[in-house]
This record gives structure tokens, C-alpha cells and sequence, in this order.
């Protein structure tokens, strides 16, 4: 791995949030600049990250089992993620992400059970 002219691999440095899996690597130019942006993106990305895309998991399931159009589907899901969820979630504000569910989510999906851990 210290010496990429030799080695027929190369060993990313990796961030792991729940299913979120972010890769960095330099190429083996430099695997200290890649261990500094690993713990920037650590830092930037905690683990509410991993429990938002569980909580996503469940409501892309509900939401497309609704057979809206695929256009719809695409709004709710992007009003979603730009709600900033995974700030409330790490804050531990389960009412506003309660809220914020309700707000984008049809009627038709139950938002209580979605939070139900």
C-alpha cells in the first residue's frame, strides 16, 4: 500500500454512517491527505446520517408502494432531504422531523409508524 508502483490495489480510506459509505482515496499519492479529509467528512457527517437513511428507507418503501408518478415521487423525497433531517435527528428533535414528515408525506403513509424505532 506505501508503495503504489508496486501494488496492483489501492486502499481507500473510508467514512461509515449505517448504509452510508463514503471512499476517499488519493491513487496512493498521498494517503495522509486522504486520512485528513476521512476524519473531515467523519466529523461532517455523524451518525444521525446512518439513521436517516434507515428512516428514508422506510418512507421511499411506503411512498412508492402509494404508485404515485414518478415525478411526485421525486419532489417528495427531495423536500426531504432538503429539510436537513439528519440535523433534527442528531439534535434528538423527533417532533420537527415528526412535523416535517407530515408536511411532505401524503396523508396515506402513517408518519408515526415510520418513527417508530
Amino acid at each position: 500500500m506505501d508503495q503504489p508502483a508496486d501494488c496492483t490495489f489501492i486502499v481507500p480510506s473510508i467514512v461509515k454512517r449505517g448504509d452510508l459509505l463514503i471512499a476517499i482515496s488519493t491513487s496512493g499519492k498521498s494517503p495522509a491527505f486522504a486520512k485528513r479529509l476521512r476524519k473531515a467528512l467523519e466529523a461532517q457527517y455523524g451518525e444521525a446520517c446512518g439513521a436517516f437513511l434507515e428512516l428514508m428507507g422506510r418512507v421511499r418503501e411506503r411512498v412508492l408502494a402509494l404508485g404515485l408518478p414518478q415525478k411526485e415521487n421525486s419532489r417528495i423525497f427531495q423536500e426531504i432531504v432538503d429539510a436537513d433531517l439528519p440535523e433534527a435527528i442528531s439534535s434528538g428533535r423527533w417532533g420537527e422531523v415528526e412535523t416535517i414528515l407530515e408536511t411532505v408525506l401524503p396523508g396515506e403513509v402513517g408518519v408515526k409508524d415510520l418513527l417508530e424505532r
